[in-house]
């Protein structure tokens, strides 16, 4: 019989096998190559066995192809450990114990298994799978083994490349990361997909399909990564030629499998139409209620094919009868099928219709249980081949009906041959199939063996299987597989010779001259020209060195002459030198006394003169430019630290401030100095004026910030500061703040730091022109024990080294994890920051300690006053503020001050219910001033005051509580109010105004407005 019919499987694996014996053969050629570029051949020779192999079985239709099985499992080994050894040594030379032990034990394992297998294959069947048109052993259990062991291997390499990855870096990780993910395409899927049809759960033809695709491809990305980064001499042909044929390969196997496909399915068109009208070479096989078929001795009564064909087609033609839902007639039952069996217990308890689409379901699941029963045909154990019908697709019923069918002769071939009979699916009309005895014995030589394709159709009632010759479909393929073969081999002669040829003068030739003239250059021949062939970029590369040699033959001729009148040169250029350095030394020397100076002036500016029981105030400062004059080191820069004591309304406070000039060294110190001067004539001026001493803490800090700004303004934007300006109330521990521009503001509490403020409040720095932002004053409740540190930018701005290179720090919240670490202590701060990070700029730090507690700093309420607090709170909210009014009077005498002062807060909420304004105002001052922070009660004093006429004193209430927050809509619209009574018109329009731009719907705007439009109106 014919044996030669080239397949889709074998011009694919033909591909595969020539691309891979080329790189072979290039990389086993490369003169003192690296271990990588070793294993690198190794795996492309193993693929040429691999592919080779395959490309065999496919072509040739032969039972002595099936030994094709046992090179293909040394080639998956032999890739395996060459892959894993390439990987590890990519791109230099590793000595450890995977590259001395870890390959040995796999060659161990490997050629053990090999044996293993060649001698289980020798006493096994030899059985022809349609799905993958080649001959194969069946060989069980060894099989399933040896894909796993593969599949191991590769996963060795996997994890070398990842983990290789994982510890590199830059470039290096993502060729790694690609290299291995390009070898994990092209053997983990293929490795599973082998694997997973040993076990029948998928065809074969799944898997070759797979494997020829997906091997190419990713040996294609393979073997570009590596070329690309190979590292030893190589030839630039080869890599042209490489890549080339690659590319070439991969395009005419991506065509030839949809060509392939397409002349497959034209095949089943052709022939179903031949089924359908008749053929003079075909065997038809006719159904009633039992099979006759004439004109072939394979079909005979008591043959598998026969037994196949007639329970097959009894099969369909109940399938049919439920189809159309139809209870089937009992003869239908008979020969026993997989689908009667499943029809009688499925009918018991549903429709014909629902049992046919059950039976259909079953059927599409039987494919991998025929597999695992092909698997145990010469394990001569009934058990294991009955277990098979344990499977969950069956109903228990059914299960046991099937049992008792194959175990009803005993004999282990009987069953074995019911057992594939009732597993095998029933094919449906109009699709292709394959039938045939597919088994040989071990010492079986018979070639002449008839296998068919064959297509189901109904005629005249009467189920008809038309069988054609399987040769006619391996014929009919074997027609374009062998063109596309053909057309392989020719292209691939043409790109290794042509290409060669072509390359040879038109790139490889020129580029030599190019190198032979770099290296009589490196011998010292400049008068070395080189000859331009061609106008192309290798002839530009000519010109380029040609010019390049002129240009060294002038620079070394005038080096030489530079070199005779060196000596006379250097004298005059040295004494050049210690003239200027003579005059630089003078200038020098004139500059640091100007910066001496300035510190000397700067010096009684930035004083700490805080000395309180109650707070503790200190500074770091550490200015960037260093100076020595004379005997005196210092520093000089635009930071700027102050703490001096005033007094407001007779109560001390603390002027607390850190401040930063714009501008390095002497131009931030001027800075300095100007800021420094004015804030000490503040003062001093509040030192000596009674009535600057009646200020209010908030309308101090404004008004010493509006001071300073309007000096710094006239500078005209050429001197600009950043500053925090702050009011400590030495007593209640109450700090009162501006921030301008300046780095956010940080507490330490229990050991925990956090920014004061919840967002960064900005105004712009003293001296920005335009700066019109409405100023508020924060004020902050120190507690026992609390830190505040005031910081300049550089504890922020600084400059840092790790694998990103140097950049600035943008990590807000380092400052935080370092004062939390120093414990607050700012010399400690400091060094923490240097350790890991290098200074640009001046630093300042001001820290704020508050040693004794606040006046209403305490634990939680007793519980007797947390209880009466609690009831008259109901009282209040139920409406009854009378009753909680005369409780709370007549609690005060039984509790401390703490205790009295929220008793009392209690009482000035209910008084304010019933309007009792004369007797809540001196419990509210009472109140506030034991608790200044309460800004609360602000609004209440002033909204009380103006309810019992004292418009000056609720409009400084009022004013106060604007100070610390402008958009306070009530306290606005009562400040308006309160100046529309002083017929301070004006100043009432503006703050009605201020109302509206935050919240246009408030009620009282409307009647404001006509108030005044009123008076407007009357004054006119």
């Amino acid at each position: 019989m014919e044996t030669f019919f080239p397949t889709f499987f074998s011009t694919g694996a033909l591909i595969a096998a020539i691309f891979s014996l080329y790189l072979g053969h290039l990389f086993f050629r490369i003169p003192n190559r690296s271990p990588a570029s070793f294993h690198f051949a190794m795996i492309s020779f193993s693929m040429v066995l691999l592919h080779g192999t395959y490309t065999f079985a496919s072509m040739f239709f032969h039972p002595v192809m099936a030994w094709n099985k046992v090179l293909a499992i040394a080639a998956g080994l032999l890739g395996g450990i060459h892959a894993a050894q390439m990987i590890l040594h990519f791109p230099q030379r590793i000595d450890n114990f995977f590259s001395r032990i870890m390959p040995r034990i796999q060659y161990g394992i490997a050629f053990l298994l090999v044996i293993l297998f060649a001698v289980s294959a020798w006493n096994s069947d030899k059985r022809f799978i349609f799905d993958g048109h080649s001959w194969d052993y069946n060989a069980g259990a060894i099989y399933q083994i040896t894909s796993i062991v593969i599949l191991l291997f590769f996963v060795i390499g996997y994890i070398i490349g990842y983990i290789k990855a994982f510890n590199a870096t830059g470039n290096l990780r993502t060729i790694l990361i690609i290299l291995t993910t390009s070898y994990m395409l092209f053997t983990f899927v293929p490795g599973i997909l082998n694997m997973l049809s040993r076990y029948g759960i998928v065809n074969r033809e799944t898997f070759l399909v797979n494997t020829v695709i997906l091997n190419l491809a990713g040996f294609f990305f393979v073997s570009l990564i590596f070329i690309n980064n190979l590292r030893e001499k190589s030839s630039l042909l080869h890599k042209i030629v490489s890549i080339s044929m690659l590319t070439v390969l991969v395009i005419i196997q991506a065509f030839s499998y949809f060509w392939l496909k397409d002349q497959d399915i034209s095949f089943t068109r052709i022939y179903a139409m031949k089924a359908l009208t008749g053929d003079a070479n075909a065997t038809v096989c006719r159904y009633a209620e039992a099979l006759s078929c004439s004109g072939l001795t394979d079909i005979t009564p008591d043959s598998h094919l026969h037994k196949s064909l007639e329970r097959d087609m009894a099969g369909l033609v109940l399938l049919q009868t439920l189809s159309e839902n139809k209870t089937p007639a009992q003869s239908m039952f008979t020969p026993e099928t997989l689908a009667g069996m499943a029809a009688k217990q499925l009918l018991t308890s549903h429709s014909p219709r629902e049992a046919f689409d059950k039976i259909l379901e079953i059927n599409k699941k039987l494919f991998a249980l025929r597999e695992k029963a092909y698997s145990l045909k010469q394990s001569r154990d009934t058990q294991k081949l009955l277990k098979i019908f344990q499977s969950p697709l069956f109903p228990v019923e059914l299960q046991r009906a099937l049992k008792e069918s194959v175990s009803r002769d005993g004999d282990y071939s009987t069953v074995w041959e019911e057992t594939v009979l009732m597993l095998s699916p029933i094919s449906l009309p109009n699709e292709r199939t394959f039938r045939g005895e597919t088994f040989l014995s071990p010492k079986n030589s018979n070639t002449s063996i008839d296998f068919f394709v064959s297509f189901r159709n109904a005629k005249n009632g009467v189920w008809e299987e038309t069988l054609f010759p399987y040769i006619e479909y391996r014929s009919y393929m074997a027609r374009s597989a062998g063109l596309l073969t053909a057309m392989i081999l020719i292209v691939s002669v043409l790109l290794i010779f042509s290409f060669r040829f072509f390359f040879l003068g038109t790139l490889i030739r020129p580029l030599e001259k190019v190198i032979n003239g770099v290296k009589n250059v490196n011998d010292g021949l400049l008068t070395t020209r080189l000859k331009v062939d061609v106008e192309d970029e290798i002839g530009f590369l000519a010109h380029s060195f040609n010019n390049m040699t002129k240009t060294i033959q002038s620079a070394r001729k005038e080096l030489k002459e530079y070199a005779e009148t060196l000596e006379d040169k250097v004298n005059e250029r040295t004494k050049e030198l210690n003239d200027t350095l003579t005059n630089v030394e003078k200038l020098k020397n004139q500059q640091d006394g100007d910066y001496f100076l300035t510190t000397l002036l700067l010096t009684p500016l930035s004083q700490n003169r805080v000395e309180s029981p109650n707070n503790s105030v200190s500074f770091f400062m550490k200015q960037k430019k260093q100076f020595t004059f004379q005997k005196w080191k210092r520093d000089i820069g635009g930071d700027f630290c102050s703490a001096v004591p005033i007094y407001l309304n007779e109560r001390e406070y603390h002027v607390i401030v850190n401040a930063d000039a714009m501008g390095k060294s002497m131009q931030g110190a001027g800075g300095a100095l100007v800021f420094g001067s004015v804030l000490h004539s503040i003062i001093e001026r509040t030192h000596l004026s009674p009535n600057v001493q009646k200020q209010t803490p908030e309308r101090w800090i404004k008004n010493t910030f509006v001071e300073l700004h309007r000096v710094f303004a006239s500078f005209e934007a050429s001197m600009l500061v950043s500053l925090v300006l702050s009011l400590l109330d030495d007593e209640t521990g109450i700090l009162y703040f501006i921030s301008a521009e300046h780095p956010r503001n940080i507490l330490l509490r229990d050991g925990k730091a956090s920014f004061i403020e919840d967002i960064e409040i900005v105004f712009r720095k003293l001296g920005t022109p335009d700066a019109n932002s409405q100023l508020s004053i924060s004020i902050f409740q120190m507690q026992q024990g609390d830190i505040i540190l005031f910081g300049s930018d550089g504890r922020d701005d600084v400059l840092l080294e790790d694998e990103k290179g140097s950049h600035i720090n943008e990590d807000e919240n380092q400052i935080l994890r370092i004062v939390e670490k120093a414990a607050g202590n700012t010399d400690a701060i400091y060094e923490l920051l240097v350790s890991n990070a290098e200074l640009i700029d001046d630093i300042s730090l001001v820290r704020i300690h508050r040693i004794a507690p606040s006046p209403l700093e305490k634990n939680q309420l007793a519980n007797k006053s947390a209880e009466i607090l609690s009831e008259a709170a109901s009282l209040r909210r139920a409406h009854k503020p009378e009753e909680a009014i005369t409780m709370l009077h007549e609690m005060f005498q039984h509790f401390t001050e703490a205790e009295e002062s929220e008793l009392r807060r209690e009482l000035i909420r209910s008084l304010l219910l019933v309007h009792r304004y004369t007797d809540l105002l001196p419990l509210a001052k009472q109140n506030f001033l034991a608790n200044p922070s309460d800004s609360e009660l602000l609004y209440i004093l002033s909204y009380a005051s103006k309810k019992t006429g004292d418009l000056e004193e609720a409009a400084h209430y009022g004013e106060r509580l604007r100070l610390r927050d402008p958009n306070h809509v009530k306290n606005l619209l009562n400040l308006s109010e309160i100046h529309l009574k002083r017929k301070n018109y004006v100043r009432s329009s503006e703050l009605l105004e201020e109302a509206r731009e935050i919240n246009p719907t408030a009620r009282q705007i409307e009647k404001l407005e006509k108030a005044l439009k009123k008076l407007a109106a009357n004054r006119e």
